[in-house]
């Protein structure tokens, strides 16, 4: 792996992750790269350096540092100015997670990707064990706070005050495939407290598909259980992997399988933005 030196600082992220991305971009063909939510540039630089084409936008080119690299103004949360199929490569670093919707961006991100272009992003692991504690405990996942707290009384900022869309994992890979993607690689950033928490999970495990046999039938929340144990079994190879129950930071590649023509629900609200 093509190691970033601790104090060779590519941007605001958790341990380990630009060098988990950095090692997944070195094995793919070079092509035409936009890193979105790009802030000072330096993580587009050291693609650049890779032998990328890169291009650059962000809402503000206040932070943004390098000056031999395109750069644009961008609201992501509104249609991209982009040409549709142009790019192979997306990247997304830290980013998805502060913006409105992530129906809308994957959107987008399918449109300008040529066929079998490459989604590259991360975002916090609100599926992690840990992050199911934090919610049990708190009420809101880790890594996210109270949004009364953060908001105050500048309610008019909320595109300023940061981690505002907690996607799940289970939401996000329905999205996923909704929108013409498919998962070629998932990893995290680090795993955290393994040796700890796996034992835990097991055990937590046990108990949600003890109890679902449990329960009675006469509970208001019956149906339920049986829906979301159903669920899980289905997908309990996915949803056991480490990087998901352990990982800090989520941290996925994925591959466009078709275009999505046709099927853009809110296609005339997104030309009128």
């Amino acid at each position: 792996m093509m190691k970033i030196s601790e104090s060779t600082q590519l941007g605001c992220s958790t341990p380990n992750t630009y060098n988990v991305i950095i090692e997944l971009m070195s094995r793919e063909p070079r092509g035409k790269v936009l890193d979105i939510g790009t802030g000072a540039g330096r993580f587009a630089s050291k693609l650049a350096t890779m032998g990328f084409d890169i291009f650059c936008c962000d809402i503000t080119d206040e932070a943004f540092e390098v000056k031999n690299l395109p750069f644009e103004k961008v609201n992501l949360n509104k249609k991209l100015p982009y040409s549709d199929h142009y790019f192979n490569f997306v990247t997304a670093v830290e980013v998805i997670e502060h913006l409105e919707s992530t129906n809308r961006i994957l959107r987008e991100v399918n449109r300008i990707l040529v066929p079998e272009g490459k989604f590259l992003f991360s975002t916090p692991n609100n599926f992690s064990f840990l992050s199911r504690v934090h919610y049990l405990l708190y009420g809101w996942p880790g890594s996210f706070g109270s949004l009364h707290d953060w908001l105050s009384d500048k309610i008019e900022e909320i595109e300023d005050i940061g981690h505002i869309n907690p996607i799940n994992y289970p939401i996000l890979q329905d999205l996923i495939e909704k929108y013409g993607f498919e998962v070629e690689n998932l990893s995290a950033n680090r795993l955290k407290y393994t040796t700890a928490l796996c034992p835990l999970s097991k055990i937590t495990r046990m108990i949600c598909t003890f109890f679902t046999k449990l329960h009675s039938k006469n509970l208001p929340f019956a149906k339920l259980l049986e829906m979301s144990e159903a669920s899980y079994k289905k997908n309990e190879k996915t949803f056991s992997q480490k990087e998901l129950l352990f990982g800090e930071t989520l941290i996925m590649l994925l591959k466009k399988v078709r275009n999505l023509e046709g099927i853009y629900e809110s296609e005339m609200i997104m030309k009128n933005d």
